[in-house]
């Protein structure tokens, strides 16, 4: 089995960021609590926890994240954002379409975005994002990827959704994937510092352009139920538009979307 180390991982980081420490366990019960306590007690920008397994990981709306050891990469990134407060909603769609660049630079297939932050790959959810913060000090990205199937293959509940980046046919190292993902998550947030009005229009076009729900009827689940619309935009802010069956239009910051069967 390769090695899956903190300096295995660290050959692979790209040398044209600044130093960062990065922290790698075997198991813990999620990679996002151990780096926001980290980010609490003064870890700087850049900081990386990385696991070969979770026993509590998570997604967004608190749900379970599966994370069985030795199949998938687990991470999370600690910014220290410069850019504005208004910008910071976009780091969760900035995440995933870095994310989604730094998977297909390894699996040569095309990765889209089920909004706001889960990857797929032929269909199947690859990967999911939960970004987290404290207060305007720090933020946490949070990524978890199917990289292969475990020995015990996926929970009955996710059969048939869960997918792989191995399903593409291509052997991919877990250590060159999580320093991929943490340098384009870095380089992500240099970008939005450094030239919000230039990175924000290449980020839209490229949400866009990954997005699989763009142009397509969705349900909607938010704070007033379940709600049929069809998804027709991503604003500035990385919001989803979506235009309900009376023709009005909604502007989605939070809530989970799915894929309508009609």
């Amino acid at each position: 089995m390769e090695p899956y180390t903190a300096e295995s991982i660290g050959g692979f980081l790209a040398g044209d960021l600044p130093p960062a420490p990065l922290y790698v366990y075997e198991s813990v019960g999620s990679t996002n609590d151990i780096a926001k306590k980290l980010a609490a007690d003064g870890a700087p920008d850049g900081a990386a926890v990385v696991a070969n397994r979770q026993t509590a990981g998570r997604g967004r709306m608190g749900r379970s994240f599966y994370s069985p050891p030795d199949s998938g990469v687990y991470l999370s990134v600690i910014l220290r954002p410069e850019s504005k407060r208004e910008h910071i909603p976009l780091l969760t769609t900035g995440a995933a379409v870095a994310a989604a660049e730094a998977i297909e630079g390894l699996c040569g297939a095309r990765i889209q975005i089920k909004w706001v932050n889960d990857l797929y790959l032929d269909g199947r959810k690859i990967a999911g994002i939960l970004t987290e913060t404290g207060g305007s000090a720090y933020v946490v990205i949070g990524i978890g990827v199917n990289v292969r199937e475990s020995g015990e293959g996926f929970p009955a509940e996710l059969a048939g959704k869960a997918g792989t980046m191995s399903a593409e046919g291509t052997q991919v190292s877990r250590s060159r994937l999580a320093a991929a993902l943490i340098g384009s998550i870095r380089k992500m947030e240099k970008e939005l510092d450094d030239g919000p009005e230039l990175y924000i229009n290449r980020l839209l076009s490229e949400a866009k352009g990954r997005s699989c729900v763009l142009g397509r009827e969705v349900l909607v689940t938010g704070h007033e139920g379940l709600a049929e619309a069809r998804a027709v935009d991503i604003n500035e802010q990385g919001f989803l538009i979506v235009e309900d069956p009376q023709g009005r239009i909604h502007t989605l910051s939070s809530g989970e979307i799915s894929l309508s069967v009609k």
